[in-house]
């Protein structure tokens, strides 16, 4: 393998976020769905490599959901904050990484140094706002199953 290019296991809290200040980039491989990392890295101006997937993945418990990247908030912040690749296309992504590096090169003082992002959905109030409504959303009801207490509930 590539010697600069390093799989760093389980990390407790302050060691991802001082691997994630130092990084020229922080690649997605598909999985996990949604995770925070990419945002935590662009929070400190380190670009994110979104895989993107072709066809799209059927998503959540029945697939309702459509997905068409491994983070699909980051994949529409584009370059130089995300940088979308083709997971299942080598060359794709090697010219991803290459162009992503020659930019950071080309315009930066540090790797990875993008300006900061702070998405204003994702701040404090704005989580709480969703969570809020979400906790009055009826999931149930939208995938056809009773949701009425009384057919939640043993008998």
């Amino acid at each position: 393998g590539n010697p600069r290019i390093r799989h760093l296991g389980i990390l407790n809290q302050e060691e991802m976020k001082q691997y994630q200040m130092e990084s020229a980039l922080l690649m997605g491989v598909g999985d996990p769905i949604f995770s925070f990392t990419p945002l935590e890295s662009l929070q400190v101006g380190t670009p994110y490599l979104n895989p993107n997937f072709n066809p799209p993945k059927a998503y959540w418990m029945n697939g309702d959901c459509v997905i068409t990247s491994q983070h699909p908030y980051a994949e529409r912040l584009g370059a130089p904050q995300t940088w979308n690749y083709n997971i299942h296309d080598s060359e794709s992504t090697k010219k991803v990484v290459r162009t992503a590096l020659k930019w950071i090169r080309d315009t930066q003082t540090r790797l990875g140094g993008i300006p900061a992002l702070y998405p204003n959905e994702l701040t404090y109030p704005n989580l709480v706002r969703r969570l809020n409504q979400n906790f009055r959303m009826d999931f149930c009801r939208a995938s056809g199953r009773p949701s009425t207490p009384a057919h939640n509930t043993l008998e």
